[in-house]
């Protein structure tokens, strides 16, 4: 799917019985790409292009890992919906990002820049062992609530800088939660936790 410099806006997007790929933009583009509804695919591919994707679904898997490249703004998710991306995700390539809902792996890692928080947000990588981490850059969380959730292994950690603006933060099933930064929230709550470090 390509829109250029203009606005493609899409219902819904399945592959049905089907395994296939799906690209989103191109090397040139500068325009924005929203998918308004769920998006089942087997894969995802973004380019290095100024361009905004937007996938507001309130549902939805991906199967293979997908890394976001697109240096416009990038938006994931819907208030109350629920996204996975079985194989992993890894925003740090992309624009200012925004999050919605909840945000799932299957097993795998989630690798984030600095998000911001449009509605209460949790992300889990669902892990069933150790090696699987949560990585998140700075959190802007307008009053929004914000769930980091890993696993209770040794291993499966948390990885932060700072978390500012967010109304409830909490840290619940996990091996080591590490942030570099300051935390501000009106509540912070750790729960199954192994090791927190701040």
């Amino acid at each position: 799917l390509r829109s250029g410099a203009g606005v493609l806006n899409v219902a819904s997007i399945t592959d049905a019985p089907g395994s296939f790929n799906l690209s989103l933009g191109s090397g040139g583009q500068t325009g924005t790409i929203a998918l308004v509804g769920n998006l089942t695919a087997n894969s995802l591919t973004t380019f290095v292009s100024a361009y905004a994707i937007t996938l507001q679904g309130a549902g939805g898997t991906i199967t293979n890992a997908v890394t976001f490249l697109n240096t416009g703004a990038l938006q994931l998710g819907q208030a109350g919906g629920s996204q996975t991306y079985t194989g992993g995700l890894d925003t740090t390539g992309a624009g200012v990002v925004t999050l919605n809902g909840t945000i799932n792996t299957t097993n795998t890692a989630i690798n984030l820049a600095a998000v911001t928080l449009a509605s209460n947000t949790t992300l889990d990588t669902n892990a069933t062992d150790g090696t699987k981490v949560l990585t998140i850059g700075a959190v802007t969380g307008a009053t929004h609530n914000l769930t980091l959730d890993t696993g209770h292994f040794v291993g499966a950690n948390i990885s932060g800088t700072s978390v500012s603006g967010v109304g409830t933060f909490t840290i619940t099933d996990v091996g080591t939660a590490t942030f570099t930064g300051a935390i501000g929230a009106t509540i912070v709550t750790i729960s199954d936790g192994l090791t927190l470090i701040d």
